[in-house]
């Protein structure tokens, strides 16, 4: 699977966070390829690496969203400010 890390951890995420099986998002039928150019079988095979290795790739997402939290206390969004009329 081009990309593991990422498909691994997107998938993984999306899976685990959201609730649903990969079958089914909002009650509709997913069709992964349509979204990521990636087949169903692509998505259960991330999901059997994942949990063949759960224990690094846990601690490769805490890693990356405390490094995305700790970019935002450094660098917050200017976006709420652009929208209520600021100076950028």
């Amino acid at each position: 699977m081009p990309g593991v890390k990422r498909g691994v951890t997107l998938y993984v995420t999306y899976y685990t966070k959201s609730g649903v099986g990969c079958q089914k998002r909002n009650g509709v039928k997913w069709e992964p390829k349509t979204e990521y150019n990636v087949t169903l079988a692509d998505v259960y095979a991330a999901l059997a690496y994942y949990y063949d290795h759960q224990a690094d790739i846990d601690t490769a997402i805490k890693e990356d969203e405390a490094f995305i939290e700790a970019l935002r206390q450094v660098s917050p969004s200017k976006l709420p400010e652009k929208l209520r009329g600021g100076t950028p």
